[in-house]
Protein backbone atom coordinates (compact mmCIF):
# COMPACT_ATOMS: atom_id res chain seq x y z
CA UNK A 1 0.00 0.00 0.00
CA UNK A 2 2.69 2.60 1.31
CA UNK A 3 5.52 1.31 -1.88
CA UNK A 4 3.56 0.31 -5.00
CA UNK A 5 6.79 0.46 -7.15
CA UNK A 6 8.43 -1.67 -4.86
CA UNK A 7 9.86 -5.49 -6.10
CA UNK A 8 8.81 -8.20 -3.46
CA UNK A 9 9.65 -11.46 -3.54
CA UNK A 10 7.54 -13.84 -1.11
CA UNK A 11 9.44 -17.04 -0.31
CA UNK A 12 7.35 -19.85 1.69
CA UNK A 13 8.72 -23.70 2.11
CA UNK A 14 5.21 -25.22 1.87
CA UNK A 15 3.11 -25.79 -0.62
CA UNK A 16 -0.06 -23.80 -2.46
CA UNK A 17 -2.55 -25.48 -0.87
CA UNK A 18 -5.96 -22.83 -1.68
CA UNK A 19 -7.03 -20.21 -4.14
CA UNK A 20 -6.27 -17.50 -3.45
CA UNK A 21 -2.94 -18.50 -1.84
CA UNK A 22 -3.44 -18.11 1.21
CA UNK A 23 -6.74 -18.72 2.47
CA UNK A 24 -8.20 -20.44 5.11
CA UNK A 25 -8.84 -24.39 4.58
CA UNK A 26 -12.52 -23.64 5.88
CA UNK A 27 -13.17 -21.75 3.11
CA UNK A 28 -12.72 -25.47 1.03
CA UNK A 29 -16.45 -26.41 1.18
CA UNK A 30 -15.47 -30.47 -0.16
CA UNK A 31 -14.31 -32.11 2.96
CA UNK A 32 -11.82 -34.62 0.48
CA UNK A 33 -10.31 -31.24 -1.03
CA UNK A 34 -10.03 -29.95 2.33
CA UNK A 35 -8.24 -32.89 3.86
CA UNK A 36 -5.63 -32.61 1.20
CA UNK A 37 -4.72 -29.28 2.01
CA UNK A 38 -4.45 -29.71 5.66
CA UNK A 39 -2.21 -33.15 4.72
CA UNK A 40 -0.23 -31.23 2.50
CA UNK A 41 0.78 -28.74 5.19
CA UNK A 42 2.27 -31.31 7.55
CA UNK A 43 6.05 -30.74 6.90
CA UNK A 44 8.36 -33.18 5.53
CA UNK A 45 7.46 -36.13 8.22
CA UNK A 46 5.02 -38.39 7.75
CA UNK A 47 1.25 -37.00 7.19
CA UNK A 48 -1.99 -38.10 7.70
CA UNK A 49 -3.50 -39.31 10.71
CA UNK A 50 -3.71 -36.76 13.43
CA UNK A 51 -5.23 -36.69 17.01
CA UNK A 52 -7.61 -34.14 16.94
CA UNK A 53 -8.84 -34.49 20.45
CA UNK A 54 -7.49 -32.29 22.94
CA UNK A 55 -7.76 -34.59 26.06
CA UNK A 56 -5.07 -36.89 24.55
CA UNK A 57 -2.34 -34.52 26.02
CA UNK A 58 -3.57 -35.35 29.54
CA UNK A 59 -3.21 -39.23 28.43
CA UNK A 60 -0.07 -39.16 27.28
CA UNK A 61 -0.30 -39.07 23.93
CA UNK A 62 0.94 -36.70 21.38
CA UNK A 63 -0.97 -35.33 18.31
CA UNK A 64 -0.88 -32.58 16.03
CA UNK A 65 -4.61 -31.31 14.63
CA UNK A 66 -4.92 -32.17 11.00
CA UNK A 67 -2.73 -29.26 8.93
CA UNK A 68 0.09 -29.12 11.65
CA UNK A 69 3.27 -31.21 12.49
CA UNK A 70 4.75 -31.51 15.61
CA UNK A 71 8.80 -31.55 16.54
CA UNK A 72 9.84 -35.23 16.48
CA UNK A 73 12.15 -34.36 19.36
CA UNK A 74 13.77 -31.67 21.75
CA UNK A 75 10.72 -30.32 22.65
CA UNK A 76 11.41 -31.25 26.43
CA UNK A 77 14.45 -31.65 28.73
CA UNK A 78 14.61 -33.31 32.21
CA UNK A 79 13.55 -31.33 35.28
CA UNK A 80 11.67 -29.01 32.86
CA UNK A 81 8.08 -28.73 31.21
CA UNK A 82 8.80 -28.31 27.50
CA UNK A 83 6.50 -28.15 24.67
CA UNK A 84 5.05 -31.31 23.65
CA UNK A 85 2.50 -30.21 21.29
CA UNK A 86 4.24 -26.80 19.79
CA UNK A 87 2.43 -27.17 16.39
CA UNK A 88 3.89 -25.57 12.82
CA UNK A 89 2.62 -25.61 9.60
CA UNK A 90 4.42 -25.61 5.81
CA UNK A 91 1.86 -23.98 3.38
CA UNK A 92 1.52 -20.75 2.00
CA UNK A 93 -0.01 -18.70 4.51
CA UNK A 94 1.05 -20.76 7.46
CA UNK A 95 -0.93 -21.24 10.53
CA UNK A 96 -2.95 -18.49 9.20
CA UNK A 97 -4.98 -21.24 7.14
CA UNK A 98 -5.81 -23.57 9.98
CA UNK A 99 -6.36 -21.09 13.26
CA UNK A 100 -9.86 -20.85 14.79
CA UNK A 101 -9.68 -16.98 13.60
CA UNK A 102 -10.52 -15.72 16.98
CA UNK A 103 -9.41 -12.07 18.13
CA UNK A 104 -9.79 -11.25 21.38
CA UNK A 105 -8.07 -8.00 22.38
CA UNK A 106 -5.59 -8.12 25.23
CA UNK A 107 -6.98 -6.68 28.89
CA UNK A 108 -5.34 -5.55 32.16
CA UNK A 109 -1.47 -6.86 32.69
CA UNK A 110 -1.44 -8.57 29.24
CA UNK A 111 -1.76 -4.92 27.75
CA UNK A 112 1.90 -3.82 26.44
CA UNK A 113 2.33 0.09 28.11
CA UNK A 114 5.15 0.87 26.26
CA UNK A 115 3.54 1.22 23.19
CA UNK A 116 1.84 4.49 23.34
CA UNK A 117 -0.22 3.65 19.60
CA UNK A 118 -1.40 0.08 21.17
CA UNK A 119 -4.90 0.73 20.11
CA UNK A 120 -4.56 2.20 17.23
CA UNK A 121 -2.32 -0.81 16.16
CA UNK A 122 -4.98 -2.95 16.93
CA UNK A 123 -7.13 -0.97 14.75
CA UNK A 124 -5.28 -1.69 12.36
CA UNK A 125 -4.72 -5.06 12.23
CA UNK A 126 -8.16 -6.16 12.86
CA UNK A 127 -8.83 -4.02 9.62
CA UNK A 128 -6.18 -5.87 7.87
CA UNK A 129 -7.77 -9.47 8.96
CA UNK A 130 -11.48 -7.99 8.75
CA UNK A 131 -12.23 -8.99 12.36
CA UNK A 132 -16.23 -8.49 13.36
CA UNK A 133 -18.33 -9.97 16.18
CA UNK A 134 -21.37 -10.76 13.91
CA UNK A 135 -20.49 -13.67 12.13
CA UNK A 136 -22.07 -16.12 13.98
CA UNK A 137 -25.14 -14.03 14.95
CA UNK A 138 -27.54 -16.80 13.54
CA UNK A 139 -26.64 -19.56 15.44
CA UNK A 140 -29.36 -20.95 17.20
CA UNK A 141 -27.68 -21.76 20.94
CA UNK A 142 -25.07 -18.30 20.65
CA UNK A 143 -27.35 -16.53 22.78
CA UNK A 144 -28.10 -19.50 25.47
CA UNK A 145 -25.02 -20.03 25.66
CA UNK A 146 -23.73 -16.38 26.78
CA UNK A 147 -26.96 -16.51 28.82
CA UNK A 148 -25.89 -18.96 30.68
CA UNK A 149 -22.33 -18.19 30.40
CA UNK A 150 -23.07 -14.81 32.05
CA UNK A 151 -25.27 -16.11 34.92
CA UNK A 152 -22.07 -17.93 35.88
CA UNK A 153 -19.29 -15.43 35.53
CA UNK A 154 -20.34 -11.70 34.87
CA UNK A 155 -20.63 -10.96 38.68
CA UNK A 156 -18.32 -7.73 39.55
CA UNK A 157 -17.16 -7.69 35.89
CA UNK A 158 -17.29 -4.34 33.98
CA UNK A 159 -19.00 -4.26 30.67
CA UNK A 160 -15.84 -4.37 28.39
CA UNK A 161 -14.88 -7.64 30.20
CA UNK A 162 -18.43 -9.30 30.39
CA UNK A 163 -19.31 -12.23 28.32
CA UNK A 164 -19.83 -11.79 24.59
CA UNK A 165 -19.30 -12.35 21.30
CA UNK A 166 -15.69 -13.37 20.31
CA UNK A 167 -14.44 -10.80 17.71
CA UNK A 168 -13.63 -13.32 14.87
CA UNK A 169 -11.76 -12.84 11.54
CA UNK A 170 -14.64 -14.31 9.56
CA UNK A 171 -17.72 -13.11 7.36
CA UNK A 172 -20.54 -13.82 5.82
CA UNK A 173 -20.66 -13.44 1.91
CA UNK A 174 -24.30 -11.69 0.30
CA UNK A 175 -25.35 -16.13 -0.27
CA UNK A 176 -24.89 -16.69 3.49
CA UNK A 177 -21.69 -18.65 3.70
CA UNK A 178 -19.48 -18.00 5.90
CA UNK A 179 -15.85 -16.79 5.01
CA UNK A 180 -12.51 -17.48 7.43
CA UNK A 181 -9.85 -14.72 7.38
CA UNK A 182 -6.35 -16.26 6.27
CA UNK A 183 -3.28 -14.76 4.44
CA UNK A 184 -4.89 -13.82 1.40
CA UNK A 185 -7.53 -10.72 3.02
CA UNK A 186 -3.91 -9.49 3.82
CA UNK A 187 -2.44 -9.74 1.06
CA UNK A 188 -6.09 -8.81 -0.78
CA UNK A 189 -6.09 -7.65 -4.61
CA UNK A 190 -3.56 -4.91 -4.54
CA UNK A 191 -0.72 -7.43 -3.71
CA UNK A 192 -1.98 -9.92 -6.14
CA UNK A 193 -2.70 -7.29 -9.37
CA UNK A 194 1.03 -6.27 -8.43
CA UNK A 195 3.19 -6.82 -11.21
CA UNK A 196 5.89 -6.49 -8.98
CA UNK A 197 5.07 -8.99 -6.25
CA UNK A 198 6.20 -12.53 -6.79
CA UNK A 199 5.39 -15.35 -4.38
CA UNK A 200 7.29 -18.61 -4.26
CA UNK A 201 6.26 -21.93 -2.97
CA UNK A 202 7.64 -25.09 -1.79
CA UNK A 203 11.09 -22.58 -1.82
CA UNK A 204 13.20 -22.94 1.56
CA UNK A 205 15.23 -19.90 2.59
CA UNK A 206 18.43 -21.67 4.27
CA UNK A 207 20.23 -18.40 5.14
CA UNK A 208 19.86 -14.37 5.36
CA UNK A 209 23.53 -12.85 3.52
CA UNK A 210 24.73 -10.53 5.82
CA UNK A 211 27.13 -7.82 4.69
CA UNK A 212 28.82 -5.34 6.69
CA UNK A 213 26.01 -5.72 9.54
CA UNK A 214 22.91 -5.42 7.50
CA UNK A 215 20.77 -8.48 5.66
CA UNK A 216 21.36 -8.09 1.79
CA UNK A 217 19.37 -10.96 0.86
CA UNK A 218 18.97 -14.70 1.03
CA UNK A 219 19.57 -18.06 -0.24
CA UNK A 220 16.66 -20.04 -1.17
CA UNK A 221 16.54 -23.80 -2.15
CA UNK A 222 13.71 -25.08 -4.67
CA UNK A 223 12.49 -28.05 -2.81
CA UNK A 224 11.14 -29.64 -6.12
CA UNK A 225 14.78 -29.71 -7.88
CA UNK A 226 17.64 -29.35 -5.00
CA UNK A 227 18.45 -26.12 -6.56
CA UNK A 228 20.09 -23.39 -4.40
CA UNK A 229 19.90 -19.96 -5.83
CA UNK A 230 21.12 -16.43 -4.15
CA UNK A 231 18.70 -13.82 -4.31
CA UNK A 232 19.75 -10.07 -3.18
CA UNK A 233 17.31 -7.55 -1.76
CA UNK A 234 17.53 -4.01 -0.06
CA UNK A 235 15.10 -5.28 2.99
CA UNK A 236 14.80 -8.87 4.08
CA UNK A 237 11.38 -9.42 6.63
CA UNK A 238 11.92 -12.82 8.27
CA UNK A 239 8.23 -14.20 9.19
CA UNK A 240 8.86 -17.94 9.69
CA UNK A 241 6.74 -18.88 13.03
CA UNK A 242 8.08 -18.42 17.06
CA UNK A 243 10.39 -21.65 16.05
CA UNK A 244 11.66 -21.07 12.44
CA UNK A 245 12.37 -17.27 12.82
CA UNK A 246 15.28 -17.71 15.50
CA UNK A 247 16.13 -21.01 13.35
CA UNK A 248 16.88 -19.15 10.40
CA UNK A 249 18.63 -15.75 12.09
CA UNK A 250 20.95 -18.83 13.75
CA UNK A 251 21.84 -20.82 10.54
CA UNK A 252 22.59 -17.28 8.91
CA UNK A 253 25.06 -16.63 11.92
CA UNK A 254 22.44 -13.84 13.70
CA UNK A 255 23.09 -15.10 17.17
CA UNK A 256 22.68 -12.63 19.62
CA UNK A 257 22.01 -13.05 23.06
CA UNK A 258 18.22 -12.45 22.70
CA UNK A 259 18.02 -14.93 20.04
CA UNK A 260 14.96 -17.65 21.06
CA UNK A 261 14.30 -16.06 24.23
CA UNK A 262 11.35 -15.02 26.18
CA UNK A 263 9.07 -17.94 24.50
CA UNK A 264 5.82 -17.81 25.41
CA UNK A 265 3.07 -19.59 24.49
CA UNK A 266 -0.28 -20.39 26.67
CA UNK A 267 -1.73 -23.04 28.57
CA UNK A 268 -4.88 -24.15 26.96
CA UNK A 269 -7.78 -26.69 29.16
CA UNK A 270 -10.50 -27.67 27.19
CA UNK A 271 -13.04 -29.42 28.47
CA UNK A 272 -16.93 -30.49 26.99
CA UNK A 273 -20.28 -28.82 28.85
CA UNK A 274 -23.72 -29.60 27.46
CA UNK A 275 -26.85 -27.32 27.02
CA UNK A 276 -29.62 -28.73 28.74
CA UNK A 277 -33.17 -28.39 28.69
CA UNK A 278 -32.68 -27.03 24.65
CA UNK A 279 -35.04 -27.45 21.92
CA UNK A 280 -33.28 -30.14 18.89
CA UNK A 281 -32.99 -28.13 15.42
CA UNK A 282 -34.09 -29.19 12.30
CA UNK A 283 -31.39 -30.77 9.72
CA UNK A 284 -29.76 -27.74 8.33
CA UNK A 285 -26.96 -28.17 6.17
CA UNK A 286 -23.39 -26.57 7.40
CA UNK A 287 -22.52 -24.06 4.87
CA UNK A 288 -19.30 -25.81 4.72
CA UNK A 289 -18.30 -28.98 6.39
CA UNK A 290 -18.90 -27.34 9.59
CA UNK A 291 -21.50 -26.89 11.78
CA UNK A 292 -22.75 -23.40 13.20
CA UNK A 293 -25.21 -24.13 16.09
CA UNK A 294 -23.65 -22.21 19.04
CA UNK A 295 -21.39 -19.84 17.32
CA UNK A 296 -18.43 -18.75 19.50
CA UNK A 297 -18.44 -16.55 22.48
CA UNK A 298 -15.71 -14.94 24.72
CA UNK A 299 -15.51 -14.72 28.51
CA UNK A 300 -12.54 -11.97 28.37
CA UNK A 301 -9.29 -12.30 30.79
CA UNK A 302 -8.81 -10.27 33.92
CA UNK A 303 -6.05 -9.78 36.43
CA UNK A 304 -8.71 -11.69 39.10
CA UNK A 305 -8.95 -14.77 36.24
CA UNK A 306 -6.19 -14.48 33.85
CA UNK A 307 -7.41 -16.29 31.01
CA UNK A 308 -9.41 -15.98 28.66
CA UNK A 309 -12.33 -18.47 27.69
CA UNK A 310 -13.06 -19.04 24.13
CA UNK A 311 -16.42 -21.00 23.95
CA UNK A 312 -17.40 -22.73 20.41
CA UNK A 313 -18.96 -25.51 19.51
CA UNK A 314 -16.35 -28.79 19.97
CA UNK A 315 -17.78 -31.36 17.01
CA UNK A 316 -19.88 -31.17 13.99
CA UNK A 317 -21.78 -33.89 15.07
CA UNK A 318 -22.84 -35.30 18.32
CA UNK A 319 -20.61 -36.50 20.81
CA UNK A 320 -22.78 -39.90 22.75
CA UNK A 321 -22.28 -39.65 26.10
CA UNK A 322 -23.68 -43.10 26.48
CA UNK A 323 -25.86 -45.41 24.41
CA UNK A 324 -29.61 -44.97 26.20
CA UNK A 325 -28.78 -40.63 26.18
CA UNK A 326 -29.47 -39.52 23.03
CA UNK A 327 -27.88 -35.98 22.58
CA UNK A 328 -29.36 -32.77 20.75
CA UNK A 329 -26.84 -31.68 18.20
CA UNK A 330 -24.87 -28.66 18.73
CA UNK A 331 -25.85 -29.13 22.22
CA UNK A 332 -22.07 -30.70 23.48
CA UNK A 333 -20.04 -26.84 23.47
CA UNK A 334 -16.36 -26.79 24.09
CA UNK A 335 -14.94 -24.52 26.39
CA UNK A 336 -10.85 -23.63 26.41
CA UNK A 337 -9.60 -21.36 28.97
CA UNK A 338 -6.05 -19.97 27.46
CA UNK A 339 -3.72 -19.12 30.47
CA UNK A 340 -1.35 -16.13 31.10
CA UNK A 341 2.10 -17.86 31.19
CA UNK A 342 5.10 -15.41 32.78
CA UNK A 343 7.14 -14.34 31.22
CA UNK A 344 11.34 -15.67 31.66
CA UNK A 345 14.29 -15.16 29.66
CA UNK A 346 15.33 -18.88 29.97
CA UNK A 347 12.11 -20.22 28.06
CA UNK A 348 13.69 -20.36 24.66
CA UNK A 349 14.33 -22.04 21.45
CA UNK A 350 17.96 -22.70 21.42
CA UNK A 351 20.12 -24.50 18.16
CA UNK A 352 23.74 -26.40 17.76
CA UNK A 353 25.33 -27.66 14.97
CA UNK A 354 24.52 -31.37 15.54
CA UNK A 355 20.65 -31.77 15.39
CA UNK A 356 19.08 -31.06 12.37
CA UNK A 357 15.46 -31.02 11.44
CA UNK A 358 13.49 -32.63 8.46
CA UNK A 359 14.01 -29.90 6.44
CA UNK A 360 17.65 -30.03 7.31
CA UNK A 361 18.11 -26.78 8.94
CA UNK A 362 19.19 -26.62 13.04
CA UNK A 363 16.41 -28.44 15.07
CA UNK A 364 14.95 -26.38 17.63
CA UNK A 365 15.44 -27.18 20.94
CA UNK A 366 13.06 -26.20 23.67
CA UNK A 367 13.56 -24.80 26.96
CA UNK A 368 9.93 -23.90 29.01
CA UNK A 369 9.50 -24.25 32.43
CA UNK A 370 6.33 -23.04 34.07
CA UNK A 371 6.61 -21.30 36.88
CA UNK A 372 4.63 -21.72 40.65
CA UNK A 373 2.06 -19.18 39.50
CA UNK A 374 1.68 -21.02 36.40
CA UNK A 375 0.32 -23.21 37.73
CA UNK A 376 -1.64 -21.84 40.26
CA UNK A 377 -3.48 -19.90 37.09
CA UNK A 378 -4.26 -23.61 35.82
Amino acid sequence: ERAPDATIAMFEVGPTISDPAGAHVKNIADPAARARAQEASEGPGERGAKVANPGAAKAGVRGARPGTFLLEDGYAFDGEDGMPVAAMSSNVGGMAAHWTAACPRPGGSERIDFLPDFDELLDEGERLLGVRTDAFDAAPFGAIVRERLSAAVDAGRVAATKVQRMPLAAHRRDDGRLVWSGSDVVLGDTTRNNPGFSLFDESLVVRVAVRDGRAAGVTVRDLRSGQEHDVAARFVVVAADALRTPQLLWASGVRPTALGRYLNDQAQVVFAVRLRDVDPLGDEAPTTGLAEYSGVSWVPFTDDVPFHGQVMQLDASPIPLAEDDPVVPGSIVGLGLFCAKDLQADDRVAFDDEHVDGYGMPAPLIHYTLTARDREVI
